[in-house]
């Protein structure tokens, strides 16, 4: 799948993914509720635009950032959100849901509507879409993923 992507999606183990954290976290949060989600993409505006990123970048990074986090309060009861800054901004997201059947793992993250669940299916093309890198560990313990966007 990272031939597919370019290098763009990267499949990791629970140990490895670890391996893709940098920067210094500017917010880690517990989100359970769709409530939560809201002033949490606030937030993120706030702080984009606090850097410096154009509007249209910003909303990029917004809608992917809750894609994620509806998913991870859809599909797992909610995760822990981590904001982390460096030369890159990363949001991770981690829960203890079922994670993605491995052997759907190609059609989900890779075809445009695939959906096991009765959704649109547009989560994860949504994400590679507008993240720079996007870095998943997902199994029975449930799923971490990381979406990376460089500031240039």
């Amino acid at each position: 799948m990272m031939a597919v992507t370019g290098g763009q999606f990267m499949l990791c183990s629970y140990e490895d993914i670890g391996q893709q954290r940098r920067g210094q976290t500017v917010l880690r949060q517990f989100v359970a509720r769709p409530e939560e989600i809201y002033p949490l993409r606030a937030f993120l505006d706030t702080f984009l635009a606090g850097r410096g990123v154009a509007l249209g970048r910003r909303y990029e990074v917004e809608f992917a950032a809750v894609e994620a986090l509806t998913n991870s309060v859809k599909y797992a009861g909610g995760g822990k959100l981590e904001i982390r800054t460096d030369k890159a901004l990363q949001i991770e997201l981690a829960d203890s849901g079922p994670g993605i059947n491995f052997s759907m793992l190609p059609r989900s993250v890779l075809m445009l509507g695939f959906s096991t669940k009765g959704t649109l299916g547009f989560g994860f093309t949504i994400m590679l879409e507008f993240a720079d890198h996007l870095y998943l560990a997902t199994g029975p313990a449930g799923t971490t993923i990381i979406l990376e966007f460089n500031w240039s």
